[in-house]
């Protein structure tokens, strides 16, 4: 073993008794990113050395006993999908110019596996003290696109989100110090291990109700699979034109549309100041208990706090532009709605544009109050 390799080894478990020592410091999320990314940049590869695909828990619990049908799922998965060092990347998911597949599996397990895990299930080794938690992208769901209905992310969603990162998470810009050919070889490989994913969901959901999984089964998961990822349906949430300036009439407007039930309704679940103490958004830890916790959970099952929106920064971005676009699509996979398509009983829209855009400057105005203190009457305007 060479001293590079012997560090390579060494550092990983290291690290991790550190941030467990750490857990209850404020000084966890900064030193996880540092570290992480100095030794990223170092070239230690958390991932090193090969490693085989495992299933999820659910899987294995639905599975559990059969272990033919356990060895089966996993060799079909392998046929459709390759292994963690040799994988399938195919048209028309492999972009043109990104690198092999098997260089970007590498890159991956240097640069992400140490938060997201071998299989993208956000259960890497130092991912585990993060809040938010690193994604899993087995369920198919990501948070942060500019698409309708929940829609898969298209190419150039995924290669922004890696590039630039996620405002207040643990989650880094990559564009500073990967090439562009790299974040796009990233973006198909991340792509792959959603759609992997998928499929193992889709052939143990026919294992519940056949008791087999086949050749068969597995080509239909991943013809499933791929007519969700090339949907050609997306919607992509833009506005045409200038964005409307927020005036103090506007921010009134946006005010009462945040607060009414039969408006936008954002206070419901985000409080009357923005506070995300809501009178949805939390309940009783148990029967009889005066300790209040988050009231729902997102798809992966993890507990969701309604945002406090004076305390930003907005994860998906602070331009109003961003903030329009989370009111109009939600966050895919939680509990934050989306108003488009919304209706009021009369069969008319639930909120016109103008109404949109006034209750996006007035979200903005709650975490960035500066930025509207030269609009006149704004001491009047409701805040």
């Amino acid at each position: 073993m060479t001293p590079h390799e012997g560090a390579r080894r060494s550092l990983g478990p290291f690290l991790t008794r550190l941030f467990l020592m750490t857990a209850t410091s404020q000084l966890v999320l900064p030193l996880l990113i540092l570290g992480s990314s100095l030794l990223a940049g170092c070239g230690l590869d958390f991932g090193a050395g090969p490693r085989d695909y495992a299933l999820g828990e659910a899987s294995r619990e639905a599975l559990q006993g059969d272990s033919a049908a356990l060895a089966a799922l996993l060799a079909e998965l392998e046929g459709l999908y390759g292994s963690s060092t040799a994988p399938k990347l195919k048209t028309p998911f492999a972009q043109a110019g990104s690198p092999p597949g098997e260089l970007s599996a590498k890159l991956y397990r240097r640069e992400c596996l140490h938060c997201h895990g071998n299989e993208g299930g956000g259960d890497g080794h130092t991912g585990f003290s993060l809040k938010p938690v690193p994604r899993d992208f087995r369920l198919g769901y990501f948070k942060y696109t500019p698409l309708a209905h929940g829609a898969r992310p298209e190419q150039e969603d995924l290669e922004r989100t890696i590039s630039q990162g996620i405002a207040g998470t643990a989650m880094p810009s990559f564009g500073v110090r990967l090439t562009k050919s790299q974040i796009a070889g990233l973006a198909d490989f991340v792509r792959l291990l959603a759609m992997r994913g998928e499929a193992e969901s889709y052939l143990v959901a026919e294992y519940e109700d056949t008791g087999e999984v086949t050749g068969e089964l597995a080509a239909q998961a991943a013809e499933w699979v791929r007519e969700n990822w090339l949907d050609p349906d997306r919607e992509r949430i833009g506005f045409a034109g200038p964005i409307p300036p927020a005036t103090a009439a506007s921010l009134v407007r946006g005010r009462q549309l945040y607060l009414a039930e039969e408006g936008a309704n954002c206070a419901i679940c985000h409080g009357a100041e923005g506070l995300g103490d809501g009178p949805a958004a939390l309940r009783p830890a148990s029967h009889g208990s005066t300790k209040l916790v988050p009231a729902f959970e997102d798809v992966w099952g993890h507990q969701v706090e309604a945002r406090n929106l004076k305390s930003g920064p907005f994860f998906h971005g602070e331009a109003p532009i961003d903030i329009y676009r989370r009111i109009l699509v939600g966050i895919n996979g939680t509990p934050m709605p989306g108003l488009a398509g919304a209706f009021k009983a009369s069969g008319e829209a639930l909120l016109l544009d103008e109404d949109l855009w006034a209750l996006a400057h007035f979200v903005h105005s709650l975490a960035h109050p500066e930025a509207y203190e030269t609009l006149p009457d704004l001491a009047t305007g409701g805040h």
